[in-house]
C-alpha cells in the first residue's frame, strides 16, 4: 500500500491511537503508519479562534484542511518540509 499518517486529538494518555493503528495494519498489513501529531484540541473556524500555542485545524479559504499553531510555526513543530506534502487520512 503506501504510507498512512495519523493526526488526531487522542493525546498520548490513552490507548486510543494504539487501536487505530492495529485496525489500520489488521485492514491493511502493508501499510506504513506515520504519527504527525496526537494533541489536535479542535476544529476551529479561523485562525483566531485559536488560543496561543494551541494545535488547530482549520479548513483554509482555499478550501484545504490546514494544521497551525497559533503563536507558532506548525511547520517546524511537526517536522514538516516548507512546501512539502503529507497525506492525511481520516478513519
Amino acid at each position: 500500500m503506501g504510507v498512512i499518517t495519523l493526526l488526531t486529538d487522542f493525546g498520548h494518555n490513552n490507548w486510543f491511537a494504539g487501536t487505530m493503528k492495529g485496525v489500520t495494519k489488521a485492514i491493511s498489513p502493508s501499510a506504513d503508519i506515520v504519527d504527525i501529531c496526537h494533541e489536535v484540541q479542535r476544529l476551529v473556524g479561523s485562525y483566531a479562534e485559536g488560543r496561543p500555542g494551541e494545535l488547530i485545524a482549520l479548513v483554509g479559504s482555499s478550501g484545504f484542511l490546514e494544521i497551525a499553531i497559533n503563536g507558532a510555526s506548525a511547520r517546524e513543530i511537526l517536522d514538516i518540509d516548507e512546501g512539502g506534502e503529507f497525506i492525511l487520512k481520516v478513519l
